[in-house]
This record gives structure tokens, sequence and C-alpha cells, in this order.
């Protein structure tokens, strides 16, 4: 399983950092570190304090942005291509995936007004992913957004933006799901959407933020249901041919530390 850590807290938490290291994770996401704002807080000036194995998260985004780069009303074109290159390079061999492009779309379906779309289009994203590509040929590359767990017009949006770029040749290997859900409020439809992307799309998919909230306090009802839904998407991922990882979302310390009626659900899972 992958995980989610902070960061921050690795050097103050002995009982968080061990768990953070144990094989309960065999990879992490590293929630702040890579982005804009934290890797480039000035122009080439770059920022390298980890040395773990990481997902790589995340290259473009439309938020947490350096200052100077919303400051001088930034031209991606200009300046995206270096930075990527410069991240990409660095953890070449080491970060073995990336996620590329995140949260691109709206929830209709159309395309985010980011910095990036309202400056160049819908191109930034293929831009996007053939630069990576080019830094690092081996890195395993996605297209990552959030409420795409079932059908709707945004995985309709997804299918067929991966469809026409992939027809291109343009190098995205990957649908990265989010995860990030409510407990008892699942779509009936995870499975059959992930394996059109599979098996139509040929691409591969990754649940890359998974966590699934319920109401406070708990509960023997809420945390059976809790429970129930972890399994339902572990279960769909095993279930789709190149759905290929989870990544655990939110491993935080405190009282979150103690494991939970879904942690057991979830290992009897992936035994099967």
């Amino acid at each position: 399983m992958c995980g989610r850590i902070e960061k921050s807290i690795l050097d103050k938490d002995a009982p968080y950092a061990a768990i953070a290291a144990s094989k309960e994770f065999s990879q992490v996401t590293h929630e702040n570190t890579v982005k804009w704002e934290t890797s480039e807080p000035q122009p080439g000036v770059f920022d390298f304090t980890h040395n773990m194995k990481v997902r790589g998260h995340t290259l473009v985004w439309h938020s947490q942005l350096a200052p100077w780069v919303t400051a001088n009303n930034y031209c991606g074109g200009v300046e995206g291509r270096p930075r990527m290159t410069t991240l990409v390079t660095h953890f070449k061999g080491r970060v073995s995936q990336w996620d590329v492009v995140n949260e691109a779309f709206n929830e209709d379906g159309t395309f985010r007004e980011s910095t990036w779309y309202k400056t160049f289009g819908e191109d930034y994203i293929e831009w996007a992913f053939r630069w990576a590509r080019k830094a690092d040929p081996k890195a395993k590359l996605y297209i990552n957004d959030y409420n795409f767990e079932g059908a709707s017009p945004k995985t309709e949006a997804v299918t067929n933006l991966v469809r026409k770029l992939k027809a291109k040749g343009v190098p995205i290997d990957s649908i990265g799901v989010h995860g990030h859900l409510i407990v008892g409020s699942l779509s009936d439809s995870i499975e059959e959407t992930w394996r059109t992307w599979s098996g139509d799309l040929g691409v591969g998919v990754a649940v890359t933020e998974l966590d699934i909230r319920l109401s406070l306090p708990e509960t023997e009802e809420n945390l059976q249901q809790q429970t129930g839904d972890y399994t339902t998407v572990v279960k769909a991922c095993m279930n789709v041919k190149r759905c290929h990882e989870i990544t655990f979302w939110q491993f935080t310390p405190g009282e979150s530390l103690e494991k939970k009626p879904a942690y057991y659900a979830i290992a009897k899972a992936l035994q099967k």
C-alpha cells in the first residue's frame, strides 16, 4: 500500500515516523513538497529536501503557485518547461510516477479556468506530458483529479481527452483517481468507469488520494459503513486489470494512528 505523509512531522513524532517507514507502506506521497510554492519559491531556485521513495505530486496544478508566478502574470510556456524538466530530471530513477496534470476539469466536464488554460487553452496538457516524458522516459505519467469514481460529465470529459491525446501519441500512462469520498455516498459505477479506462483506453488506473471521511462522533454504525466503503473501492481496483495502485491519504499523527475496523478489512481484501 501507499500513503500520504506529513513530512514536517517525521522528525518530531517518533511513532508516526516509525509507521511511515514501516512495511505498512511501500511508497509515500508528499502532499505539498513538490508543489510550485515549495519546490521553486523563487525563479530558478529549487528546494530538494527529501530522499524517500515517493510519488511525484504534482507538476501542473492551478493552486499553490509560488507568489512570483502569480505576481508576474506568469506565462507558463516560458518558465513551465524548465521547472518541469528540473524536477523530473532531479528525481529521475527515484520517482517512478508523476501526477503531471492535476484537477484540469470542472464538475460539468469543462476545462477549469486555470492560469494555464486561460493562457494556452487545453494545449498545456499535451505539452506537460511530452515535457515530463522527455525528462524521464521511464516514469509513469498520470492525469489526476477528484470525483473520478463513477460515471459523470467529468469522467466522460477525461475519457474523451485521454482518447484524443493518445491518438496523437501523447504519453499518458494512467488516470489517477483522488478518491476523496464520504461514507455512504459511493457511486455504483466505480468499477464500470475504471474498466472503460483500462479496457477501451488502454491506460492504467490508480487511486491516488483515498480517504473516506465520516461524521463525528464515531459510532459502530458509521465505522461499519466506512469499512464497507473502503472494501468496495479496494475490490473495485483489484477487479480492474490495469488498476495497479492505491494510495491512502491523510496519514496524520494523533488518534488517527489507531487501527480502525477499515484497516483490517482492507488488509483482508488485499490478501484475496
